[in-house]
């Protein structure tokens, strides 16, 4: 995804550091996506209900430019059909 201005990409604790500054993440895949940073809505282009959608989010890179999410679909069929 691109966005019209910087975002602010987490900070990282580094695990060899034995002073901590309150709870920073160690990787991206601590987070929940889908809880903790964007909230997904799917449109099928010819009406079929999208609710019944399993998927899970992942995030591959968070720059201050550029969010860029993985997708994966439990059915990918049900995605392509619609």
């Amino acid at each position: 995804m691109k966005f019209n201005q910087p975002l602010i990409p987490p900070k990282f604790d580094d695990p060899k550091q034995t002073e901590r500054k309150g709870r920073m993440l160690l990787s991206l895949q601590e987070l929940d996506v889908a809880r903790d940073v964007v909230d997904i809505k799917f449109v099928s282009k010819n009406g079929e209900d999208t609710d019944k959608l399993e998927y899970y989010l992942s995030i591959e890179e968070w720059t201050e430019n550029n969010l860029k999410l993985f997708v994966n679909f439990t059915n990918p069929g049900a995605v392509s059909n619609g």
